[in-house]
C-alpha cells in the first residue's frame, strides 16, 4: 500500500499489484464504487473494474480477471448478493481467488458469516459455517 506521502505502507511487503481486488455483481456496483474509493482515500491499492476499463479494452477476460484476482491481489473482497451467486464473470473471479487461497494454504476468500449454501460454489473445506474473511495472523482492526 502507498502511503498518502507516496512511499511504501503496511501492504508494501505483498509484492503483489494491489492490496485487495472487489468482487461483486452489477447490481452493486454504486456501493462498491464508494468502498473502492473510500480504501484508496487510505491508500489502499484496489483493483475496482470501473477503474481499470481502459487498461481492460481488448484484453480476454477469461484470462485477465484470473489474473488479477489469483495472482495479482494479496486478497479478495466478495460481495455476496443473489445477484453475485448466479454471474458467470463473478464465479470466475470467485474461482480464481479460491484457487490462490488453496495454493497458498492457510488464506481463506469466503465472506464474513458466510455459508457454503449462501455462496453457491465455495469451497466447503475452506468456508466453513461461519469464516472470518481474514488471513492468518491479521486481524480485522
Amino acid at each position: 500500500m502507498a502511503g498518502a506521502d507516496g512511499g511504501a505502507g503496511p501492504g508494501a511487503w505483498t509484492g503483489r499489484r494491489w492490496d485487495v481486488a472487489l468482487s461483486f455483481a452489477g447490481a452493486q456496483r454504486d456501493y462498491v464504487g464508494q468502498v473502492a474509493q473510500a480504501l484508496k482515500a487510505r491508500g489502499v491499492r484496489c483493483f475496482y473494474d470501473a477503474d481499470e476499463q481502459v487498461r481492460l479494452w481488448g484484453t480476454h477476460l477469461a484470462e485477465e480477471l484470473p489474473r488479477i484476482y489469483a495472482r495479482e491481489s494479496a486478497a479478495v473482497v466478495v460481495f455476496v448478493s443473489a445477484d453475485y451467486a448466479g454471474r458467470d464473470w463473478t464465479r470466475l473471479e470467485r474461482r480464481a481467488a479460491f484457487s490462490q487461497a488453496v495454493i497458498e494454504a492457510g488464506v481463506y476468500g469466503c465472506p464474513p458469516g458466510s455459508t457454503t449454501a449462501s455462496c453457491p460454489g465455495c469451497c466447503p473445506m475452506s468456508c466453513p459455517s461461519t469464516c472470518a474473511a481474514t488471513p492468518r495472523g491479521s486481524s480485522l482492526t
